[in-house]
């Protein structure tokens, strides 16, 4: 499209007399179509065939653009007197005394342009600026790194597969997010080290986690464990780390620099196993050299994380992409031949993934000097199952920070063999396990009040919580903690505040719920309305 952004810069590298050429290729290096740039032409230089007319002068015929250049006509006057050379040499001294501060404050106006232009990326293209970052990151050594992906679940709540006791547990809010918070440090190669902490969040369901790879082996632990009537209580694990050590039988596999990004290139991880290192390298290039976005608009740079930031909005590039794919097939089907898995390799079904995208807007904020990803954030709707109606709406946000930065990520002081958990699950007394499920049951259905509770005051007008313990469905989740051998059940509501608890057993304690979603295990019933602490 034919911007006036467009036709300023043409003009203004005319004036300094560059060429055409030298215009056109900067123009294209900038993302412009060949279309856009001829036009733009057509309407700042106009194609003029003079014509003779009777009168032995010449009127120009002038191809003009409407409401760009309405006429033009030019006469030819015949000298009718000498030139005085001294006054003609006089009002030229005078016309450049006028000329040269003239001349100056355009060349301070077309350099002060041309630096904006470039500090704002003008000249810049987004997909070769992608490929570049995309080099960057392969010899980066560490990153720290934060990532949310919400989903908003309001037009799908009441459909089918999420009405069960299970999903109804987790999927108890109409937002579902998704956090990813973490470290990675590469400086040494043979240890390479990674802490990631996983947080899901749905309402009153909430389940965290933390991961730590180092030294060849796992470590994880869960820092906050939800209740499911559905499963066996794990809240004895909570916050005791478990490790499991762990050896890549193919180092190539695990330290190959690709291998991060090969499931967002199409490439399945498998088949690199069957490939050589130079073979692996092509593929590298096949997506360095890719279009994957677009640009669709283009901001002032922005400081993001302490780095001044190329700032782009960009749009999915079906066409690169296909092309991409294609170009991926054609190459891993010729180099296995002798292959089966190799040459049945074809990875045009991602292509027709991007169809269920719908509504796609990404918005990247890329560092000027380190042309390292700082920030992204991408919005779209997806379809649910086949209904083209049902949309969900996603949206990832994620920045990025402390790239080659020095790391601390160390080892849990004390853990538990991954093992000796399974081991110590397994031999456990009959009796044990009863009561422990007896405990998970009646954790679960004290949980359910929290649903119930905010049913009932999103009901009420004025809102208010008045009236849950009397409630039938209350009645109905206390006569099924009773099943479990659930005792001393206590419920209290106000307006705005409501808590419950149960006595699971001498060993156990109580278990308490409340309108601030709390849900924990505590010492002696609640005296005021809301969990005490332990």
């Amino acid at each position: 499209m034919i911007t006036n952004q467009l036709l300023d810069y043409i003009k203004r590298q005319m004036s300094i007399r560059a060429s055409k050429e030298t215009i056109i290729n900067n123009l294209k290096l900038a993302g412009w179509l060949d279309a856009d740039i001829s036009e733009a032409f057509k309407i700042i230089v106009p194609e003029v065939t003079p014509v003779i007319n009777l009168n032995n002068t010449v009127s120009p015929q002038v191809n003009t653009t409407p409401n760009v250049i309405q006429s033009a006509k030019i006469e030819l006057q015949p000298i009718s007197q000498p030139v005085d050379s001294t006054q003609s040499a006089i009002s030229f001294f005078r016309r450049k005394k006028l000329f040269l501060p003239i001349f100056i404050i355009i060349l301070f106006i077309l350099a002060g342009g041309g630096a904006y232009a470039f500090y704002s990326g003008f000249f810049v293209s987004l997909p070769g600026l992608f490929s570049e970052s995309i080099d960057n990151i392969r010899t980066v050594s560490s990153i720290t790194y934060d990532t949310t992906i919400d989903v908003d679940l309001s037009n799908i709540k009441k459909e089918a597969g999420l009405s069960s006791p299970f999903m109804g547990d987790i999927f108890n809010s109409d937002k579902v997010a998704i956090t990813v918070k973490g470290s990675y440090d590469g400086f040494d190669e043979n240890n390479k080290k990674n802490l990631t902490n996983i947080t899901f969040n749905s309402g009153a369901f909430s389940l965290e986690a933390e991961l730590i790879t180092i030294d060849d082996t796992l470590y994880g632990t869960i820092k906050n464990i939800p209740v499911l009537s559905v499963l066996p209580d794990f809240s004895t694990f909570q916050n005791k780390w478990i490790s499991f050590p762990y050896k890549s039988e193919d180092d190539q596999v695990v330290n190959n620099p690709i291998i991060g990004f090969s499931g967002f290139f199409g490439i399945d991880p498998g088949l690199l196993d069957k490939i050589t290192p130079e073979q692996t390298e092509h593929l590298y290039q096949l997506s360095r050299d890719a279009h994957f976005i677009k640009v669709a608009k283009r901001f002032p740079p922005e400081t993001i994380t302490g780095e001044m930031s190329y700032h782009f909005l960009f749009d999915l590039d079906r066409e690169g992409i296909d092309k991409y794919l294609q170009a991926l097939k054609e190459y891993i089907n010729s180099i296995g031949k002798d292959d089966s898995y190799l040459s049945a390799f074809d990875p045009m079904s991602f292509s027709e993934n991007l169809d269920d995208i719908l509504d796609f807007k990404g918005e990247v904020w890329i560092g000027r000097k380190d042309k390292l990803v700082r920030k992204v954030i991408v919005d779209f709707n997806t379809n649910y199952g086949d209904d083209t109606i049902t949309l969900i709406p996603v949206r990832l946000v994620g920045v990025f920070s402390g790239w080659n930065q020095p790391v601390s990520i160390t080892a849990p002081a004390e853990s538990v063999p991954l093992e000796t958990v399974i081991s110590g699950m397994i031999s456990g007394s009959l009796e044990n396990a009863q009561e422990k499920g007896n405990e998970a049951g009646i954790k679960a259905n004290l949980s359910n009040i929290r649903a119930n509770a905010e049913l009932l005051y999103d009901n009420n007008t004025p809102n208010s919580y008045l009236g849950l313990c009397s409630s039938p469905e209350l009645k109905n989740i206390r006569k099924a903690i009773e099943d479990y051998d659930g005792t001393k059940f206590s419920c209290k509501a106000t307006s705005n505040e409501f808590v419950a608890s149960v006595k699971l057993s001498d060993s156990s304690g109580y278990w308490c719920v409340d309108s601030t979603g709390t849900s924990r295990g505590i010492k002696a019933p609640p005296t005021i309305m809301s969990c005490p602490f332990k």
